[in-house]
C-alpha cells in the first residue's frame, strides 16, 4: 500500500475505507480522483494565475482588513515566523460566520481595478467553485467517519448551512513578496516556502501545481514527499478530527519546502469547518474521552490570531486541550 494512497471516489469499497483508515493512523493524507471536477480546476487554475501576475498595488487594493478576515494578504505567520507567500482569502458565505460583524467576503472592486486587469470573472469563478468544494468535502467527511467506525452521518449536524468553510489562493514566488522597507525586523522570515503545521478544521481539500514540495510528516517513515498529480485532490485532517477520534487518528503535520530559485509554486486549498457553536468532543463509544469538550468558535478564533501577530510564545495547538 502507498504511503498516501490515491482514493477513486467514483468506487469506494472495504479497501478504499481502509486505506484511508491506515493514512489516518499515520499521517493524515490521501488524495482523491473520480470527483468530476476536472474543467472547473482549470478555469480555478487561470484565475488564480491571473491575480497573483497583478501590480502590487491592485493586489493591495483587495487587502484583508481588521474588521474582515478576507482578501489578499502577504505577511501571514507560522509557528511564529512569517512565510514566504502570498495569498488571498474568500468564502461564498452570505452573512458573517463568527458574528464579528464586517459588511462582506469579498474585497471591494468598486473601482473596477479588478476588471481593467482582465480578472473580470475571479469572483464568480472562485464562489462557484467554492460551493462544489463545500458539496465535496461533506461527501469525504462521512467517508472518514466511516474510516473510523463512526455511522457516515455522525457528524453532519456540527456542519450544516452554518458551517464556516473557508477558502484560499496560495502562491509561493523565489522572492520575499514584502519589499524590504516594509518589512518587520522583529519577525524571522521562514527557511521554507511554509512551515510544519496542522490544520485547525475537519478536513482540507488542496489542489497543487506540478511544482511539488508539499510534505507530510509519517510516523512509519518521516518526512514524505506528496507528488503532485493533476486534477487530484490533496485531501488531510486537521486538528478536531484528531479530537473526534480521540486521538486515535493523527491531525495532519505538513509543511512546503522552499521553492526552487526562479520559479513559483500555486496551491488552492478549501477548509472544510463546522458551524461556530459546534461543541468538539470525541465521538467514539467504549472509552475515556481523552479531550475535554470546547466550542469551534473558541478554537478558531485562537488559532486565526497566531496567524497573523505574535500574540505569545507558543501557537495555540489542539493538545492543549488534553485532560489529565
Amino acid at each position: 500500500m502507498s504511503t498516501v494512497p490515491t482514493i477513486d471516489l467514483s468506487n469506494v469499497d472495504a479497501a478504499a475505507l481502509a486505506a484511508i483508515d491506515q493514512a489516518c493512523l499515520d499521517h493524515g493524507f490521501f488524495k482523491l480522483k473520480g470527483h468530476g471536477l476536472n474543467d472547473a480546476i482549470d478555469e480555478m487554475w487561470r484565475e488564480a494565475r491571473r491575480f497573483f501576475a497583478l501590480p502590487r498595488d491592485i493586489k493591495q487594493s483587495v487587502m484583508r482588513q481588521p474588521d474582515r478576515a478576507f482578501g489578499y494578504f502577504d505577511r501571514e505567520l507560522t509557528k511564529q515566523r512569517r512565510d514566504k507567500k502570498e495569498v488571498f482569502d474568500y468564502s461564498a458565505k452570505p452573512e458573517p460566520m463568527f458574528g464579528s460583524g464586517g459588511s462582506s467576503y469579498w474585497p471591494d472592486d468598486s473601482e473596477g481595478q479588478l476588471t481593467e486587469h482582465g480578472a473580470e470573472r475571479f469572483q464568480e469563478v472562485l464562489l462557484n467553485f467554492y460551493k462544489k468544494q463545500h458539496v465535496l468535502a461533506h461527501e469525504i467527511m462521512q467517508l472518514v467517519c466511516r474510516a473510523m467506525g463512526a455511522p457516515e452521518d455522525a457528524l453532519d449536524d456540527l456542519f450544516g448551512e452554518r458551517h464556516t468553510s473557508t477558502a484560499r489562493l496560495n502562491n509561493y514566488p523565489t522572492e520575499d513578496p514584502v519589499p524590504e522597507d516594509e518589512r518587520d525586523s522583529t519577525i524571522e522570515l521562514a527557511s521554507v516556502a511554509l512551515g510544519e503545521h496542522t490544520d485547525p478544521g475537519a478536513v482540507t481539500l488542496l489542489l497543487q501545481d506540478d511544482v511539488g514540495g508539499l510534505q507530510t510528516e509519517a510516523d512509519s517513515v518521516g518526512w514524505v514527499d506528496i507528488e503532485p498529480e493533476e486534477h487530484t485532490f490533496i485531501i488531510n485532517i486537521g486538528d478536531i478530527v484528531q479530537v473526534w477520534s480521540n486521538g486515535r487518528y493523527k491531525a495532519a503535520v505538513h509543511r512546503v519546502t522552499a521553492v526552487p530559485d526562479g520559479g513559483s509554486r500555486l496551491s488552492m486549498p478549501f477548509f472544510y469547518m463546522p458551524k461556530a457553536d459546534a461543541l468538539i468532543k470525541p465521538i467514539t463509544s467504549g472509552e475515556d474521552a481523552k479531550y475535554r469538550a470546547f466550542t469551534w468558535r473558541e478554537f478558531i478564533n485562537k488559532r486565526i490570531a497566531d496567524n497573523y501577530e505574535k500574540v505569545g510564545d507558543e501557537d495555540m495547538q489542539v493538545t492543549d486541550y488534553l485532560l489529565g
